[in-house]
């Protein structure tokens, strides 16, 4: 489950952060699939567009899609509710990338569809979505799903050669937990947080470097696991 020879370095955050494990684990799983992005691509909720500079590496053009209530400042190529149907024409994009997104949409398989019929023919969808997840970004949080509920929404959708995998094992998932809970101790004046914030790196680092290795104990990944990465094709 580790991906060697990496040639683009992310901007993400290092161990002494709480959460290095859920954007490390999640970038290893872009690169793998990066093999089937191709010519132009949209990614569905985009937010911050975190992935934009390496998709852009893979594609020809990015297109990102998100509503005016996102959370994220950003300005986006087209504002959209991703529950309605989308302003966007019929086969326009032969990439459909969603990170994080699913589980904040009240109506998942209108939203598939669409994804579906903007999807040029021979096109691909890339999902990344939680499943072992605190909630977050109240109240638009609806949805957390099983790899046989994720591939049962694909296939209604009418993509095929759907592929569900598990991103980390139970540790990560129990290491993650452990440092988002530790993260809520973090308050008060900003001389307290500091004091707090030290205190628990080395829970961090520790968590963080030793997860991974004892992922190798956990047989059944897709049980426990924080994030699925799925892949399907419009034919």
């Amino acid at each position: 489950m580790f991906f060697k020879n990496r040639t683009y370095k992310f901007n993400h955050p290092n161990k002494r952060v709480y959460n290095y494990l859920a954007y490390n684990c999640g970038e290893k799983f872009i690169i793998k699939y990066s093999k089937f992005f191709k010519g132009s691509a949209v990614d569905l909720g985009s937010g911050s567009s975190p992935y934009k500079k390496f998709i852009l590496t893979k594609v020809s053009k990015y297109t990102s899609v998100d509503w005016s209530n996102c959370l994220h400042d950003n300005k986006f190529d087209i504002v959209a509710d991703l529950n309605l149907a989308l302003p966007i024409e019929d086969n326009s994009f032969d990439t459909i990338l969603s990170f994080s997104t699913l589980e904040h949409l009240s109506e998942p398989q209108l939203h598939l569809k669409e994804a579906y019929r903007i999807c040029k023919k021979n096109g691909v969808i890339f999902l990344q979505i939680p499943f072992n997840w605190q909630l977050h970004e109240q109240p638009y949080d609806f949805f957390r799903y099983t790899e046989f509920g994720i591939k049962k929404l694909l296939q209604n959708a009418g993509f095929k050669g759907i592929t569900v995998e598990a991103q980390s094992g139970l540790f990560t998932t129990l290491a993650l937990k452990l440092n988002y809970f530790l993260t809520r101790f973090i308050k008060g004046p900003e001389l307290l947080k500091g004091f707090v914030f030290f205190i628990f790196r080395p829970i961090w680092i520790t968590t963080q470097t030793l997860a991974p290795i004892l992922d190798h104990l956990d047989r059944n990944w897709k049980t426990e696991t924080s994030f699925y990465s799925v892949i399907g094709f419009k034919e």
